[in-house]
């Protein structure tokens, strides 16, 4: 157990170091670019995980599967993304993202009867250095405004399940940190 946390603590420390960002225009709107919280094993169930439940698998976003687990169960994912963006004049810029999409653990404390899960996953992306120019105002020069943004939220996720004969439930508990940095200047460069 204790070898599994330190794995986690590793992972985490080195998506933090790699800075797996690039730059994505659109994450200068709100808390920026939200991930999809669904690991990828059940994307090919087409996101359908309400009902789902095995052994093998966590199924976070059911917390009452957790109760089916028979054994410790870590997964770890990761992701990539790719947006092309073609203005009016047919000019085509490409960008780029991707990073860790998952780190969970999740384990029987009374096997296929309660089980509990913890994990992390990005919640939400910022990443953008956008250049605007201005046109002369007269006596002023040229100017410029440069919008940027930095950084990114995650969700630490607690969990536990419990199955009753043919009922089971369950029970997610989340905390959401990180940091978003957001800067705009507006520059003289004359």
């Amino acid at each position: 157990m204790r070898r599994i946390l330190r794995l986690i603590i590793l992972l985490v420390s080195l998506h933090n170091l790699a800075g797996a960002q690039t730059t994505i225009p659109y994450s200068r709107f709100g808390i920026g670019i939200l991930q999809d919280p669904q690991p990828a094993w059940m994307k090919g169930w087409g996101s359908q995980s309400a009902a789902f439940h095995n052994t093998l698998n966590l199924n976070y976003m059911n917390p009452a599967s957790y109760g089916y687990i028979n054994f410790t169960v870590f997964e770890a994912g990761l992701f990539a993304s790719s947006l092309k963006v073609k203005t009016g004049s047919d000019s085509v810029a490409s960008f780029t993202d991707g990073g860790l999409s998952t780190l969970s653990l999740g384990f029987p404390v009374i096997r296929n009867k309660l089980g509990v899960s913890i994990g992390i996953n990005p919640f939400s992306r910022v990443d953008y250095n956008i250049i605007q120019n201005n046109d002369s105002a007269l006596g002023l020069g040229s100017s410029a405004n440069n919008f940027t943004g930095d950084g990114g939220l995650y969700k630490f996720h607690v969990g536990a399940g419990y199955k009753w004969k043919d009922l089971s439930f369950g029970i997610n508990a989340a905390y959401l940190f990180g940091k978003l940095d957001y800067s705009t200047v507006l520059s003289f460069p004359d």
